[in-house]
């Protein structure tokens, strides 16, 4: 979970540069999924280290991204949406940690069975 918060700080720091930003690029449930799906690839490299660990969370970024019908820069813009509104940030990131538990619950149910 602090590998999380680290990424989500990260992610809001490149993000806040541009706040020109007006409309949605894209809704809040989708970016809660974008960024739920998005911690699981970060958490799944994080015993790689270096540039192998960098390439291969890069890679999966984009596939993830495009799950979601999604580019980059969209996915970048949304960021710099998102955190001009602190409050909105924070429902977002709960949101996150709610589901990230809840996918870790039912995985180990799963497991168990």
């Amino acid at each position: 979970m602090k590998n999380f918060y680290l990424f989500f700080l990260f992610f809001v720091i490149v993000i806040s540069c541009n706040r020109d930003q007006k409309k949605v690029p894209i809704q809040e449930d989708m970016m809660v999924n974008v960024l739920t799906d998005l911690y699981f690839v970060e958490a799944y490299f994080e015993s790689l280290s270096g540039n192998l660990k960098d390439s291969m969370i890069a890679v999966k970024k984009l596939e993830v991204l495009a799950k979601y019908g999604l580019t980059d820069s969209i996915f970048t813009e949304a960021g710099k949406y998102y955190s001009r509104n602190d409050k909105l940030m924070e429902q977002i990131e709960n949101k996150v940690v709610e589901q990230v538990d809840k996918l870790i619950k039912v995985d180990s149910l799963k497991q168990k069975n």
